[in-house]
């Protein structure tokens, strides 16, 4: 069996956009909550489960990061089955 390099990301630039859609997310999520208790409607299902759903997608894309120690290798595998190495040490994120 050959070794084959898996494709992954550096970590901190996906993680810095992780937390500010994270942050983003939120702030959509106040004020959809706020300009319906000014107005005295009751957000749609959309409105309120939109949100939730985003944060629920971002937080599962925060498992994809992962940290590589010097001089060691990650193997990446997708149903039980090798997908790849990582030997870049640092931070990095490759799609969950």
């Amino acid at each position: 069996m050959n070794e084959r390099k898996a494709i992954s990301l550096p970590g901190i630039p996906v993680l810095l956009v992780l937390i500010a859609a994270m942050i983003a997310n939120a702030a959509w999520f106040i004020d959809t909550v706020r300009t319906s208790a000014e107005s005295r409607i009751n957000p749609g299902f959309g409105q309120i489960f939109g949100p939730v759903l985003v944060m629920v997608l971002l937080i599962f894309l925060l498992k994809g990061l992962f940290a590589v120690q010097p001089n060691v290798g990650r193997v990446m595998q997708l149903f039980g089955r090798y997908a790849g190495s990582v030997r870049e040490q640092g931070l990095r994120w490759t799609n969950p």
